[in-house]
């Protein structure tokens, strides 16, 4: 608990590339709109969740001891995004675990966070800031557009961990970027597999713009 503020603390690990970083401004931006202080340590928390990340083994092993080191140090431990899809591995490794929430249904992290718990009031949406939480320099900040892989190769895992390609609707990610643009920020394309309709995208109006992990079919002249 925040004493000073009177706000239950939830600690928050993060271990991710930046795809999942998307996932954890979402992730804080939500808790701290519902009354939740957020923290970078076990100091104070009376739950942590652990953002993980599963997309080499040394990923693996790093996300695994973060797990460890969060149940030792705190005990009430939510996992969450690429790990989250182990979640009968997980289970049977940490049977202590709070929840193993999919990256897939974010709702579900909030609602174990809830349920363990309970926020002492609701303040209003409207009082987080248009771009969300940082988590990157002012400069530049991420935006997802999409989410999973169609293609099978053999060298990548994001085709298992995160399912098969789902693209946000452009009038979802139109006003995200509006916002980003509007604070000074360089929007950053990232965290896509497969960018399906760049075209769509009003880039001509940004000042900056980056895209990565998009597939090279996806690429005009017009984006290039």
């Amino acid at each position: 608990m925040d004493v000073a503020r009177g706000l239950p603390r939830v600690g928050f690990v993060r271990l991710e590339c930046p795809k999942a970083l998307v996932d954890s401004k979402g992730i804080l931006g939500r808790l701290r709109a519902k009354g939740y202080d957020i923290s970078d340590s076990f100091d104070g928390a009376e739950l942590v969740i652990v953002n993980t990340c599963g997309f080499i083994e040394p990923a693996v092993e790093e996300s695994l001891g973060a797990i460890e080191e969060a149940l030792a140090e705190n005990g009430n431990v939510i996992v969450t995004v690429c790990l989250g899809t182990k979640a009968h591995d997980l289970r049977q490794r940490f049977p202590r675990l709070l929840a193993v929430t999919d990256p897939h249904v974010p709702d579900d992290v909030m609602q174990a966070v809830h349920h363990a718990l309970p926020s002492v009031h609701e303040p209003f949406e409207s009082l987080r800031p248009a771009g969300g939480i940082k988590l990157t320099s002012r400069h530049y900040a991420y935006i997802k557009i999409a989410e999973g892989c169609n293609h099978r190769c053999t060298f990548c895992i994001i085709h298992s961990l995160r399912g098969r390609l789902v693209s946000r609707p452009i009038a979802d990610v139109l006003p995200e970027t509006d916002a980003l643009v509007s604070a000074g920020e360089s929007p950053e394309i990232d965290g896509v597999v497969r960018l399906t309709n760049p075209g769509a995208l009003p880039i001509d109006d940004w000042a900056r713009v980056r895209i990565t992990d998009s597939d090279s079919h996806d690429l005009t002249a017009r984006v290039i």
